[in-house]
Parts: structure tokens; sequence; C-alpha cells
């Protein structure tokens, strides 16, 4: 990075704060140019004009933890330094749903944001399970777990998740948060490996079926293959909580479409829903799709659902 990208830094985070404060409370001026000023900043960081952190930047604190990260995981890091959070709303509705002695299921921990910041929360009797099938980002979320000292209450499982056990290419991205399970047709992925996988099913059998409160997948566009391979799971479970990614960009490279996915969460019984984006927004589906899929157009989203009578 340039000196003068260094030089510009500081005045640069203070005016995006800024403008990202002032969108934030203005609802009508984030629907119209919120997406605009979100390329227009994309665009002065790759051109190299201004920057959250040096290229050499390894390393980020949150709440008093310590996160590595590396040159492919470097998302949640940037998200991170430049506005303060990471997707507030769905951490913390994690934290309140699991509390201090539930378990946590966090399907595409990556580098272990959650994983941690959970963890930590934990009484001794807590457990947070943490699925990372992608060999180097692993590594990292084993060392982030060790370092932020909740090694007792993690367990990092070096798999994918789907709808059947076995092995399965992997496709591989530059940002490594969007590899997936290989789907036919995709395109645009750097390589791939052959990765062991496993349904949640099958993990929590072997483990005798002990009591989960939330899953979060951030599994790429493969939601529909989780869900099918954790049916019993959410049979026994009737808390269950699940807050799955609502990703139309990348539901679109897996070839699922958005309708799909949420009627494969109210087929398996899931009738309530919120909208985790700037808190936690209730929406009836599949009636308000449309005002969904607004949302999705203008910010990722997560989306989090349960059953009730």
């Amino acid at each position: 990075m340039s000196a003068l990208s260094a030089r510009l830094r500081p005045a640069y985070l203070r005016a995006r704060a800024a403008v990202r404060g002032f969108v934030v409370r203005h609802p009508t001026i984030d629907l119209t140019v919120g997406r605009s000023l979100v390329q227009i900043d994309l665009l002065l960081r790759r051109l190299g004009l201004v920057s959250v952190a040096d290229a050499d930047q390894r390393e980020f604190t949150f709440e008093g933890c310590r996160f590595r990260f590396d040159s492919a995981n470097r998302d949640v890091a940037m998200t991170v330094l430049a506005t303060g959070e990471y997707e507030g709303a769905t951490l913390a509705a994690i934290r309140a749903l699991v509390g201090r002695d539930g378990t946590f299921v966090d399907l595409g921990a990556n580098l272990g944001f959650f994983t941690v910041l959970v963890g930590r929360d934990l009484s001794p009797t807590g457990r947070v399970h943490a699925f990372e099938p992608t060999p180097a980002t692993a590594a990292l979320l084993r060392e982030n777990v060790a370092a932020n000292g909740v090694s007792d209450r993690v367990t990092v499982v070096e798999q994918a998740v789907s709808d059947q056990p076995g092995r399965a290419r992997f496709s591989l991205y530059d940002a490594a948060q969007a590899n997936q399970l290989a789907v036919a047709g995709t395109d645009g992925s750097s390589g791939s490996i052959e990765v062991a996988v496993t349904t949640l099913d099958e993990y929590f059998e072997a483990l005798g079926w002990p009591r989960v409160d939330v899953v979060k997948m951030d599994v790429e566009g493969v939601e529909t293959k989780v869900l099918d391979g954790m049916r019993e799971l959410i049979r026994r479970q009737p808390e269950l909580r699940i807050i799955f990614e609502y990703h139309l960009g990348q539901l679109d490279r897996a070839h699922v479409s958005g309708a799909s996915l949420i009627e494969k969460v109210r087929e398996l019984g899931f009738n309530r829903f919120e909208m985790l984006f700037r808190g936690r927004e209730p929406i009836e589906l599949p009636a308000e799709h449309e005002r969904l899929d607004r949302q999705a157009w203008r910010a990722n989203l997560n989306l989090l659902a349960w059953r009730a009578d």
C-alpha cells in the first residue's frame, strides 16, 4: 500500500463512519443511494487509493479477542476494521438464544469470529461445534480458538456438511468465504480439492443427540442440502433455531432459487422468521417474499427461523 493511502486512512475511516451513520439513520437514503456508496467505497479500495489496513496486516481485535487471518480470509477483518462490527444483529441473536449453557453449531466457521465470541460467553457446560472444510482456514480457526482460550468449549470439525456423508469436490475461490461444495455448472473458482463430508444427523447421532440451540449456516448456496441432512436433528429438537444466509448471488451460483430455499425451511416446520440486518425484524414468509428479495439485493442478510404453534 502506498504512503499516501496510509496517510489518508484515518480521514477515510472517519468519513466512512460518518456517511454510514447518516445512511443508517435515514432509510430512504439507504434505499436509494446506499448501494452506490458501497460500490464507490469498494472501487476506492480496489484502486488502492484508500485502505482500512496495511497489505501485510494479519491480525485484528474485537471485544478483546484476537483474530489471525490470511490474504484469502480478509473479508471479516476488513469489515471489522472499517465499521467496528461484523453482522452485529446476527451475533446478538446467537448470544441471546444460546445463553451461557447452550450449544451453538457454526457451519462455515471461517476464521472463527462467531465461534470464538460465542464460545467465550459460555459456561463450562456450553459447547460450540465449528465446521470449516478449507484446510488453511481450518488451521486459522484452530489457532484463533486456542489463542482466545476457548478450546475447552469448542470442537473444530474440518469437514463440509451436506445431505450425504462421504467425500466431495470442494471449489476454492480467491476469497475463502466463497468456497463451496462444487455444484455442476459453477464457474469462477480458482481450483478445487476433495474434502470429507458429513451430515448433522450423522454427526450428532454419533454424540448421542445432545441438545442443540442454534445452527448458523454460511454454506454458500448449499443450505437446502444441509437441511435435508439434519431432518432427524430437527425432529428431535423442537426448540431449535436456524440462522441462514439469504444471499441471492450465492444461491444463483449454486442454481438454487430464494423461493425454493424458503420453501425447504417451511417444509421442515419452521414458520416464524426474522431478518437479521440492523436488528431483528419480523417478516411473514412466503407472503412477504418480495420484500425479502428487495432487502437482499440491497445488502447481505441472515434469516432467523424457528417453529411456533
